[in-house]
């Protein structure tokens, strides 16, 4: 009986031990997905334009010009916006293009 107690208590802490590390590997797997996929919204030849991963080139250019912005708008966007996350990135495209 006390054999059997002690593989049993054994099974429960490895299957306890495999969840947790499961869970930790998956958020840490968010993590490098998020951090991978990163956006900012920059100048690009006088335009709104949102960029990935700090690329050179733009994934989108909009028809909006620097030069009818703000000029804090502008500093920001010549320096480059870096969004959290998407929907900052959407909120940001929609306001800059409203």
């Amino acid at each position: 009986m006390n054999r059997f107690l002690t593989s049993f208590f054994f099974t429960l802490l490895l299957v306890f031990s495999i969840i947790t590390l499961s869970s930790e590997y998956k958020t840490a797997e968010k993590s490098v997905k998020n951090v991978s996929e990163s956006y900012s919204l920059m100048d690009y030849n006088g335009k709104l334009a949102v960029f990935k991963n700090n690329s050179d080139m733009p994934v989108r250019i909009f028809n909006v010009y620097l030069d009818n912005l703000p000029e804090s708008d502008k500093a920001d966007l010549k320096k480059g916006i870096t969004c959290k996350d998407d929907a900052e990135l959407k909120r940001l495209i929609e306001d800059y293009t409203s």
